[in-house]
């Protein structure tokens, strides 16, 4: 299986890190990789922590766009509502307020077709 989520390349690191440690000294030309690993593995994981944090933020960002949004659509209803109500509900000026002349929601449903009486075999 392919191991490629962030968490498990953090977990890989860290236990070559640790696990290695003992035997750099016994290595030759290993010390100065093994100080840059272990440092790109550090700000690796600073920036992961921050991802984070950014993605947690987004969320309460979006949360709150949310419920904004649905605070304007409810005074837009309204405002809509009072300008019907004022111009009358087929005045063509409602249209260049980006107004429907009726909400679409006030509509009733048309009537839906009655079903014929079974026709009765000869």
């Amino acid at each position: 299986m392919n191991d490629s989520s962030t968490a498990d390349k953090m977990s890989k690191w860290q236990i070559l890190i640790e696990n290695i440690r003992d035997l750099v000294p016994a290595i030759p030309g290993a010390d100065p990789w093994y100080t840059e690993v272990k440092l790109n593995v550090e700000s690796f994981r600073a920036n992961q922590e921050k991802v984070q944090m950014l993605r947690a933020q987004l969320l309460e960002a979006v949360l709150v766009r949310n419920q904004t949004g649905k605070a304007a659509l409810g005074s837009i209803r309204r405002l809509a509502a009072t300008a019907r109500a004022h111009f009358g509900f087929a005045n063509p000026l409602l249209e260049t307020f980006n107004v429907r002349s009726e909400h679409r929601a006030r509509r009733g449903s048309k009537a839906a077709a009655k079903k014929n009486a079974p026709q009765q075999g000869s």
